[in-house]
């Protein structure tokens, strides 16, 4: 059953909500639904997956407003893609099944240039604070193949 995400509208002068259908997608991640209308600009796109959260609108109702674009689920349950490829929740993205092992095994046995790529990418992104902490998301995710005993 859909429900309605109010979208802030740009460029209106003024604090503008849109009230949209929007599927449930998962804990607070909805997909936006609808079509904008002519002369509107709406903060994420239709079609959109929006983090939402309840607000207290001004006139004293509340509902959900999408504050942010969400994160992409991994795109199957066991985590493996049409194309072969894995969801990795460490870097956000959907990564080749020997590009997971190479990640895994980083600086453990694996291959050093992946680790030192690795490295480079956890120290420029600064999503990550360390290789260990790297591992520690690596360790725990449903998808990886090699991490488990």
């Amino acid at each position: 059953m859909p429900e309605t995400v109010f979208v802030p509208l740009k460029n209106e002068g003024t604090i503008v909500w849109r009230p949209v259908a929007a599927s449930a997608c998962g804990v607070n991640v909805y997909r936006l639904g609808g079509i904008s209308t002519e002369g509107e600009e709406w903060q994420f796109p239709p079609d959109a997956l929006v983090r939402c959260e309840s607000r207290r609108f001004s006139d004293g109702t509340t509902g959900l407003a999408e504050v942010a674009l969400a994160e992409p689920e991994p795109p199957s349950p066991l985590g493996a893609t049409e194309k072969g490829g894995w969801y990795c929740p460490a870097v956000q993205k959907v990564i080749s099944a020997g590009l997971c092992w190479e990640y895994c095994f980083a600086d453990l046995g694996g291959p050093t240039d992946t680790a030192a790529e690795l490295k480079a990418w956890i120290a420029k992104s600064g999503r990550l604070s360390s290789l260990s902490e790297f591992h520690e998301v690596c360790h725990v995710c449903p998808h990886c193949q090699w991490s488990k005993e």
